[in-house]
């Protein structure tokens, strides 16, 4: 973010204002709340049943508002729970009440069906306001349709230190349209809408103990922005479809971000002052790890586009084993933001693919950076993918594009490839002027107008017209395909996509009269050596335009499924279980991960086994016993080596019957044989395994 040296976004706050911000607040909350009950207390609420006269206290006699609630402050280790299935509108829960980390207030739900909603309206500040209270958990919750989502504030100067906010299984969406700055008073310091927003002003005890977990955001200004937060936990998290910007670290001490996926950011607003995937700022001890992020946008004109932004101030923060592809700017910015520097960060075993798709040409594929001597970090381990051999690597402050590295950092083993565009798709821009290896279908044709970039490009007409080619790719593979198109009349649509891989049809569907980028991802199926590709008018009699098309493989750290599948299974004990992966890259893998997705109980024993002619082999490495958890259940491995194009057998065996795990069916190899949950599992596999198909969210990393 280098539009302004100094940016009203981190502007030093002002108690004296935030004073009186509260005061105004305060003035606008309910009545103060009365004391009932002892700690400890289960609280039923239904919207569609409950009747606010009740007690409360059984699903029968359930409370029906989120006034209500907000008129209650409870106790550490009382529950309230909102009905399954119901939703509310036009209120706001305002909760009171200290829990601690140890002995939460809980919010979540009881019955089945869908999660509880908490909708109070687009023109709604927030949905759930905290002030000043510590100690609340919110757990299965969905949130939407409102200015911000779950906000917390405090600028007491005289309370304890605030311990514990816990946000688990929530699906935040619709979270938008909040005013821009300069903020309302009732919203200080709000730059724009949050999901979720924890604001804490300076000279206040940081509130501590700050959990965020397997939980997802969609179609939200911007997922989260933590303010002021000592031990954050952010753990399997997704984000898609950030308008203005993705998540916000900002003067958080000790803290993870891991196994989470940031995609899709700034897609339409963006923010003047600069647009990246993930921010951090003013952060201590921070580290970044294991994560995905991908397609982060500059529209509007707006500057930097990263992926990963070490805004300034930062120290002893690191970004660790990220996959960062396709974004509009490099991989990373690194930036003294009003003079601060960011001392001992570091870059550590990054996969960067196909970054600075705005320019190629003037944006670096790595690494931006401004004025940070003496920064002490490592840079290690990475291996950068550039678009093109004219594409540089970094871009250092003085000296400009280079294949250099910034001044200060302990730099090594880092890999440089070039991807070739042109060597999997051919002809990716009609340069040649002749269609050819394209195929067209209906009205197609290479034209020498409305060109993204170069001299040709390629020309569709009325719905049903199109380009194809058949590309070749390498099997269990997973491949970043972006294109950029436009269609010549308003209100009419082009598609950019592939088929025929192994996998069902993808397709990016695009309706600008200007040329806009699309991207996907796709992965082959195990025995799939082409893909076909395609440039396909959607609707309407008008011409459409394609130009500069990549199909680029994406470097993995890991192999398996490594998000929950479509479809779930309740899975039996005394079952030697083996899912088929292939390795995308030679790799190190050190530990395993199984989802549960409900009801785990028991122990499980998982291990990775060689191939043997179509079956598992030999034992590689195993894991230790691990207690089933709902969520992702990780067991480390000594480390094994993994070589690229062979296929592995991941294992699990459980010793209760009951958890709910995911999958997806595929003609991926399944096979199972029944086995004696023990301590260890066998050297050497089962015989006479029995066949099936799909598979589990299980991978090795």
């Amino acid at each position: 973010m280098e539009a302004v040296q100094i940016r009203l976004l981190f502007q030093k706050k002002s108690l004296k204002l935030a004073m009186i911000v509260m005061t105004a607040i305060l003035c606008m909350l309910p009545s103060f709340p009365q004391r009932i009950h002892a700690t400890g207390t289960t609280y039923y609420v239904s919207s569609s049943g409950g009747n606010d006269s009740n007690d409360g206290l059984s699903s029968a006699t359930p409370w029906r508002t989120l006034t209500k609630i907000s008129s209650i402050t409870f106790n550490p280790g009382d529950t309230i729970l909102l009905k399954a299935g119901d939703q509310w509108t036009g209120e706001i829960l305002y909760p009171h009440g200290e829990g601690t980390s140890t002995n939460w207030i809980t919010v979540s739900s009881y019955g089945t069906g869908a999660k509880p909603k908490l909708l109070p309206g687009a023109s709604t500040n927030w949905a759930i306001y905290i002030n000043k209270y510590g100690g609340w958990k919110f757990v299965g919750l969905e949130i939407g349709n409102a200015r911000n989502g779950i906000v917390y504030m405090n600028d007491d100067t005289s309370s304890a230190q605030r311990d514990g906010l816990w946000i688990e299984d929530c699906s935040f969406h619709d979270l938008k349209d909040g005013p821009v700055y300069p903020a309302p008073l009732l919203l200080p310091f709000l730059n724009y809408s949050q999901a979720i927003m924890i604001l804490n002003n300076e000279g206040v005890p940081l509130l501590k103990n700050v959990t965020i977990k397997d939980s997802d955001f969609l179609n939200n200004d911007s997922p989260f922005w933590i303010d002021f937060v000592e031990n954050l936990t952010v753990d399997n998290v997704e984000t898609k479809n950030s308008l203005i910007m993705g998540p916000v670290l900002y003067g958080v001490e000790n803290g993870v971000v891991q196994n989470s996926r940031f995609l899709n950011n700034s897609i339409t607003k963006g923010m003047y002052w600069g647009t990246a995937g993930f921010t951090l700022r003013h952060c201590v001890n921070v580290v970044v790890q294991d994560s995905e992020i991908a397609f982060t946008y500059r529209p509007n004109g707006q500057p930097d586009g990263v992926g990963f932004d070490f805004e300034g101030g930062n120290v002893n923060s690191s970004a660790v084993r990220l996959n960062i592809h396709d974004n509009a700017g490099s991989a990373f910015l690194i930036y003294n933001n009003s003079g601060e520097t960011n001392p001992g960060t570091s870059i550590l075993d990054i996969t960067a693919t196909n970054n600075g798709t705005q320019d190629p040409v003037n944006l670096p594929a790595f690494i931006r950076s401004y004025g940070n001597p003496n920064n002490a970090g490592t840079i290690s381990g990475n291996t950068v993918t550039k678009i093109h051999s004219a594409q540089r690597l970094n871009y250092v402050n003085g000296i400009g594009l280079t294949e250099t590295w910034p001044a200060g950092y302990a730099v090594s083993n880092n890999s440089m490839y070039v991807s070739s565009p042109a060597g999997i798709v051919g002809n990716p821009g009609f340069e040649s002027g002749v269609a050819n290896p394209w195929t067209g279908s209906g009205t197609a044709n290479v034209t020498a107008s409305n060109v993204h970039s170069g001299s040709y490009a390629a020309q569709v007409g009325g719905a049903g017209s199109a380009f194809e080619q058949a590309i070749a790719v390498s099997p269990n593979t997973t491949y970043a395909m972006s294109g950029f198109a436009k269609v010549a009349a308003s209100g009419e649509q082009v598609s950019i996509g592939v088929k025929n891989h192994g996998g069902a049809q993808q397709a990016v569907p695009l309706s600008s009269t200007s040329y806009a980028k699309g991207s996907l991802t796709f992965t082959t199926g195990p025995t799939n050596t082409t893909a076909t590709i395609f440039l396909s008018k959607d609707s309407g009699t008008g011409n459409a335009f394609g130009d500069d098309f990549s199909v680029v493989p994406l470097s993995t750290n890991h192999i398996g499924l490594d998000t929950p599948g479509s479809h779930t299974e309740v899975v039996a004990n005394n079952y030697f279980v083996a899912t088929k992966a292939t390795a995308g890259a030679n790799m190190d893998v050190t530990k395993l991960q199984l989802y549960v997705l409900s009801g785990a109980t028991g122990n499980v024993k998982m291990g990775i086994y060689s191939d043997n002619a179509g079956s598992p082999g030999a034992k590689l490495a195993e894991t230790t016993a691990i207690t089933l958890a709902n969520g992702w259940n990780t067991g480390l491995i000594p480390t094994t080596s993994l070589t690229s194009g062979t296929s592995y057998w991941l294992v699990y065996d459980l010793s209760s019957k009951g958890s709910v795990i995911t999958y997806n069916p595929s003609s991926y190899e399944l096979k199972y044989a029944p086995y004696a949950y023990s301590s260890a599992l066998p050297s050497s596999a089962p015989t006479s395994m029995i066949y099936g198909g799909g598979t589990y969210a299980f991978y090795a990393s």
